[in-house]
């Protein structure tokens, strides 16, 4: 093993967050050879031996995945200082998971969670290109007139965004069904990119990430990806270095 640092170990080991980490540093509670770790303190778990609040760390977990299906109401945090229900008040089973990536707290649908840390960053990172597809109820008739303008760049929060693809699913006498794929990760980007094209957002769901689709998972509960579901981020993850972050047929 190459030696890193306690946070980024736990972290990538899904044993607990690197905010924690660096809290039970600072109270003392993580030893390294029987010596009390610092922030910078780096480990190789094949010689030396880490203690993390009395728990020696012997072996690296199982890498876990799982799909949840968000329902509206629900924050993507472990904690929230209001007190709001979070994505994790769902989760029964007692490991230590991160979301990959966030939907806000009215958004619906698909959220992947790992204890995979390398996973998560390659996954969050807008230059690696991971598609996100989204069903999007918006309060007008959207046009197909509409569409050459509604896919040219925006800038939202400083960054240049782009949308992918766009096509109209559905409309009714004054509302429209639109699914829109995106790929920068942007706080709230289907939302302002919709209020940009002159309309408002009634509802919101994520239906893919990457290649995981939202399948087989009732509201409000999660499943571990099937091994063709795991095989297929992982190859993502292997090719990252020919950019095959995208789809082809959006290349």
């Amino acid at each position: 093993m190459v030696a890193e640092r306690i946070q980024k170990l736990l972290s990538n080991l899904g044993i607990m967050s690197r905010r924690k980490t660096e809290e039970l540093i600072k109270q003392g509670k993580i030893l390294v050879n029987h010596q009390k770790a610092e922030l910078g303190t780096k480990v190789d778990l094949s010689y030396d031996k880490l203690v993390v609040d009395g728990k020696e760390i012997k072996f690296a977990p199982v890498k876990k995945f799982l799909i949840l299906n968000k329902p509206a109401g629900y924050l993507c945090t472990h904690n929230d200082p209001e007190g709001r229900p979070t994505i994790f008040d769902l989760i029964k089973d007692k490991m230590f998971l991160s979301n990959i990536g966030r939907l806000d707290f009215n958004s619906e649908g698909l959220v992947l969670l790992t204890n995979d840390g390398d996973m998560k960053e390659f996954l969050s990172k807008p230059e690696n290109k991971i598609e996100r597809e989204y069903k999007v109820k918006v309060n007008k008739i959207v046009y197909h007139s509409e569409l050459p303008e509604m896919m040219k760049p925006r800038r939202i929060d400083g960054r240049l965004v782009r949308p992918q693809h766009i096509r109209i699913i559905k409309s009714n006498r004054n509302s429209s069904w639109i699914a829109v794929v995106v790929c920068e990760g942007v706080n709230r980007e289907i939302r302002k990119l919709c209020e940009m094209w002159g309309h408002k957002v009634s509802r919101l769901i994520r239906v893919r990430f990457g290649p995981i689709k939202l399948f087989g998972v009732a509201k409000g509960q999660y499943r571990a990806l099937t091994y063709n579901e795991e095989r297929a981020l992982i190859n993502l993850y292997e090719n990252r270095e020919k950019g095959f972050g995208k789809n082809k047929k959006n290349k």
